[in-house]
């Protein structure tokens, strides 16, 4: 579910600019390169396709601050490991960056 949530918010990249720049909900956040690619959003709904770790960071940015919580448990009970360390890591930058995330 997490996962589909971003990749649908991801497609909204490069959308709020000049006069809705305001509106951008992730508004210290890069574009996104690795959950943008095409086929990645359908593969994600048909359940034959995990995240990688470059790909679960970006998509953990693009979440609602009240997911993002469930989203690294969950990756934790899925035994992701990596993935979830590559999250808490990106989650920090992006704190000093943006401020308070929670």
């Amino acid at each position: 579910f997490c996962e589909r949530v971003a990749c649908r918010n991801a497609e909204y990249d490069g959308v709020f600019v000049h006069d809705l720049l305001e509106q951008n909900p992730h508004k210290a956040v890069p574009p996104a390169r690795f959950i943008n690619q095409i086929g990645l959003k359908e593969a994600i709904e048909g359940g034959g396709i995990s995240l990688d770790v470059n790909q679960t960071t970006e998509a953990a940015l693009r979440l609602p601050s009240i997911v993002v919580k469930l989203y690294v448990r969950a990756l934790r009970l899925e035994e992701k490991y990596k993935e979830g360390e590559a999250v808490l890591r990106s989650l920090d930058e992006y704190q000093k960056i943006a401020g308070p995330i929670w």
